[in-house]
C-alpha cells in the first residue's frame, strides 16, 4: 500500500512539474487544464493532489456543490454534503429532501492550495455541469478572506449571490431569522454571470453563497481535514437547515 502511495505520489509530483504555467491570475484557465496536470486521487485515499465526489439528482430538481473544497476553501465540503441531505461523518440521508451534490477537494498542504483554484466561470467539469444541468436550481458554497473586502479580521458574515432571486431572498430571510448577519456581495463575488457554474442549472440561474473565514472556523471545533466532518457545531447545523428550509419552500 504504502509503495503504491509513493508511486502515486511521484506521478503526481512529475504531472505538476511539467505543468507550470500561469494562465493570468490563476494557474489553469480552467478544469481541464487542471485535469491534465494535476492527480486526481481516489476519495478518501489522499493519493492525489485532488479528489471529486459526486451523487447525482435522482430526488428533486436541486443540486448543492463546492467546487473549491477540501482544504481549499474550508468547510464548504461539509456544508455542501449535509445541505444536500447527508451527514459529513457517515453520509448517511438526514431527514427530509436529498438533493444532488458535486465536490471539487483539495488535499494540498495549507499554503498550496491556490494552484487548484479555478474561478466559477471558467470551472468546466463535465461531470459537474451534467449534474447542474440537471437541475432547475443550485446552491453553491465557496469562502472568503475578510481582509480582502476591508472587513474585520473576525467579522462573521456571509454574501449570497447568483441570478436565482427567488431561492436567494428565501435562503437570506431564512438564515437572517437565525441569527446570520448576511450582507450584499461585493460584485467581484457577486455569482451574477450566466457562466458561472452556479447558474448553469435548466433555469440558467442559482444561488453562491460566501462565507468568511471566522464564520467558517465557527461551525467546526476541530478545523482540519480530518477532523471537520466529525466536529460540526450547533451554528453549522442551524446555518443547515435554515439553507435547507429555504429549499425545500421554493418549489422547482
Amino acid at each position: 500500500m504504502k509503495k503504491k502511495l509513493l508511486i502515486s505520489l511521484k506521478m503526481c509530483l512529475l504531472l505538476f512539474v511539467g505543468g507550470m504555467k500561469v494562465s493570468g491570475e490563476e494557474r489553469y484557465r480552467d478544469y481541464q487544464e487542471l485535469a491534465i496536470y494535476e492527480c486526481e486521487g481516489k476519495a478518501g485515499s489522499n493519493t492525489g493532489t485532488y479528489e471529486r465526489r459526486w451523487k447525482r439528482n435522482n430526488w428533486t430538481n436541486k443540486t448543492v456543490i463546492s467546487i473549491h473544497g477540501g482544504e481549499m476553501e474550508t468547510g464548504t465540503s461539509e456544508l455542501a454534503i449535509a445541505t444536500a441531505g447527508f451527514h459529513p461523518t457517515t453520509m448517511k440521508p438526514l431527514k427530509g429532501s436529498k438533493h444532488a451534490y458535486y465536490l471539487f477537494e483539495s488535499t494540498l498542504p495549507s499554503g498550496e492550495n491556490g494552484r487548484l483554484h479555478v474561478t466559477s466561470t471558467n470551472f468546466d467539469d463535465p461531470i459537474a455541469i451534467g449534474i447542474i444541468q440537471q437541475s432547475k436550481r443550485a446552491v453553491s458554497y465557496h469562502g472568503f478572506n475578510p481582509k480582502g473586502f476591508g472587513l474585520p479580521d473576525n467579522a462573521e458574515i456571509l454574501y449570497i449571490g447568483g441570478l436565482d432571486d427567488a431561492l436567494k431572498e428565501t435562503i437570506t430571510q431564512k438564515l437572517i431569522k437565525k441569527g446570520f448577519i448576511v450582507q450584499s456581495p461585493p460584485s467581484a463575488i457577486a455569482g451574477n454571470d450566466k457562466r458561472n457554474i452556479a447558474n448553469r442549472t435548466s433555469l440558467g440561474m442559482g444561488v453562491q453563497i460566501e462565507l468568511s473565514t471566522p464564520l467558517r472556523n465557527s461551525f467546526f471545533t476541530n478545523n482540519t481535514i480530518s477532523g471537520r466532518k466529525e466536529s460540526t457545531t450547533p451554528r453549522f447545523w442551524a446555518f443547515v437547515h435554515a439553507v435547507r428550509e429555504a429549499m425545500d419552500t421554493v418549489k422547482d
